[in-house]
């Protein structure tokens, strides 16, 4: 609304009234003065009208609180226990808003604050924002959280159980951690999944060609299958059958970090003598089982999540180089493949950096063969290769 145009059109009045060439009295500028503060309270009120329809949804009209009616309304927001449950009545989006517009304008009356925003009956209600924020946190505390739990519930299906992962399931995994994190009015629009994938360098075709890849009988976590794997590789007929009934051999105890469970264990290696090394991808470590014991032994990272050289960060595959007696590890989040002593080591070193690896494995010849989820090859790395070469 613009008080020039109002100001424009006021000679509608001269044309029904008339007026004098005469000198203006005081009572008249007054006058004037009462009737531009009256429109200039209009243009106000607009504005503001626009300000909570748009952008908060709060209620359009400014009507007068009696201390009855503010006494109800203080009721109405505690739950039958007695605590104030902000959630009945604002949006986390709401709170950081009228916060974030109290924190600009510290000089501004409680009446003003009311005029602006309908549903605050008290200054408590502010007080009592704040320490729902600090307690539950902030829409961007949340989103990261669920992005998080959005890109482990992916990674896990994918890679782990080998399932086709779509964008419905994307929005679900997103739903469902906003309600754990009670943000009940979270929506998992198309702006915001496609942004996550954005953010995690997923694409459709990308996730579609990985899934259907991983119905084949080659593993999407590890190249273990392939014959070449160890030199050592037992003959097996093509007529073997499998006893039904497994063992469990390594983890079993539930999901955990202690040493005798796994947390999403992912790729896994088998030695001559049966001791197995699993990447326990969620706990960021390699853990040796040997044969018969009931807990593993930490051989590689184990030191937290992180990008250090002492640290690894969501470890997929996981294999043996004999001739240099090391571990060599995808370390899938950190964008490089690791070798790590395998006696004693406190460290690792990077062989190959900038790479999505998830899968490797290493011929009769000592040539590494790494797989890169983000531009759907496979390269071979001939011993003291640095670029290797599309296979």
């Amino acid at each position: 609304m613009k008080l020039l145009n109002i100001a424009k059109h006021l000679h509608l009045a001269q044309t029904e009234y008339g007026f004098e060439n005469s000198a203006t009295t005081t009572d008249e500028i007054f006058a004037a003065k009462q009737l531009f503060e009256v429109l200039k309270s209009l243009k106000d009120s607009y504005f503001s009208e626009l300000y909570t329809n748009d952008t908060l949804e709060f209620e359009d009209e400014y009507d007068e609180m009696t201390d009855e009616e503010e006494n109800d309304e203080e009721i109405d927001d505690y739950d039958e226990n007695g605590y104030f449950n902000l959630q009945n009545r604002f949006t986390l989006e709401e709170m950081e808003n009228i916060i974030e517009w109290v924190d600009q304008h510290p000089n501004a009356r409680f009446a003003t604050i009311s005029n602006r925003f309908k549903k605050i009956k008290s200054m408590n209600y502010i007080t009592r924002f704040r320490e729902y924020i600090k307690n539950n946190g902030t829409r961007s505390d949340k989103l990261e959280k669920i992005k998080e739990f959005m890109f482990d519930q992916f990674y896990l299906k994918r890679a782990i159980e080998k399932d086709a992962v779509h964008d419905t399931d994307l929005e679900l995994y997103a739903i469902q951690k906003a309600r754990e994190l009670n943000w009940d009015e979270f929506k998992a629009s198309k702006s915001f999944i496609n942004s996550f994938k954005r953010q995690n360098r997923i694409s459709s075709r990308r996730v579609n060609k990985i899934i259907t890849r991983t119905k084949s009988k080659k593993q999407f976590c590890s190249l273990n299958d392939y014959p070449s794997r160890s030199p050592s590789s037992t003959n097996i007929h093509p007529n073997a059958r499998w006893q039904q009934n497994g063992i469990t051999v390594a983890g079993g105890n539930r999901q955990g970090n202690g040493i005798n469970q796994l947390s999403n264990p992912c790729g896994l290696y088998v030695d001559d003598d049966q001791t197995i090394y699993v990447a326990d991808r969620t706990n960021h470590r390699i853990v040796e089982w040997k044969r018969g014991v009931t807990s593993g032994q930490v051989v590689a990272g184990g030191n937290g999540q992180g990008s250090g050289d002492h640290q690894l960060d969501n470890p997929t595959d996981v294999i043996i180089d004999k001739e240099r007696d090391s571990l060599i590890i995808c370390d899938y989040s950190n964008r490089r493949v690791v070798r790590w002593p395998r006696r004693n080591g406190t460290s690792g070193e990077t062989i190959i950096s900038n790479i999505a690896c998830v899968g490797l494995t290493m011929d009769e010849n000592g040539s590494l063969y790494v797989t890169d989820v983000e531009k759907d090859e496979v390269r071979r790395y001939r011993r003291g290769e640095s670029q290797g070469t599309v296979v």
